[in-house]
């Protein structure tokens, strides 16, 4: 169902000996296929910072398919404790 991970290497900032990546992982169902389940995002040391991870409500039973983006979860990971956002969706049928 497509690209289940993918790494971006960010180019090297000033004084960085290594780049920076960004690795996103997609849902590989019908429904929500290509769309993201996890963004980490890596320091140049391989240290995850920041993690944004969806849910999806979805419905791969009968077509047309459709998946809902219902919960979005941003962790940002500086040391501990660990800040996070989570932001919860509704929809109408």
């Amino acid at each position: 169902m497509g690209f289940g991970t993918v790494t971006k290497t960010l180019p090297r900032a000033a004084g960085q000996s290594v780049a920076s990546k960004v690795v996103t992982k997609y849902m590989q169902t019908p429904a929500a296929a290509g769309q993201p389940a996890s963004t980490t995002y890596f320091d140049e040391n391989g240290v995850a910072r920041r993690t944004v991870a969806n849910a999806y409500d979805q419905n791969n039973a009968s077509k047309p398919y459709s998946a809902l983006n219902t919960v979005t979860r941003a962790d940002h990971i500086p040391g501990d404790p660990t800040r996070s956002l989570r932001v919860v969706r509704s929809f109408d049928d």
